[in-house]
Parts: C-alpha cells; sequence; structure tokens
C-alpha cells in the first residue's frame, strides 16, 4: 500500500470518530453560497 492510502485511511478512522451537525454544515455552507440559500428557500 502506497503512503497516500495509509493516509486516507487514518483520514476515515478519525472522521468516523468526530460527530457532525448536518444542519449546522449546511447553514455555514449557505451563508458562504448567497445563490444556493436563495434557491433553497
Amino acid at each position: 500500500m502506497s503512503q497516500k492510502t495509509f493516509t486516507g485511511l487514518t483520514l476515515l478512522n478519525i472522521l468516523r470518530n468526530i460527530s457532525i451537525d448536518t444542519i449546522k454544515v449546511m447553514e455555514r455552507f449557505l451563508k458562504t453560497n448567497r445563490k444556493l440559500l436563495d434557491f433553497f428557500i
């Protein structure tokens, strides 16, 4: 396996242990992209 593969597997393992609030992610994304905000509202 290459270094890139090991890095990807490590990141997947770390991200699995982090809880992500999808509502907060979408709110933050839509605040930075006003055109999409208008589309979703």
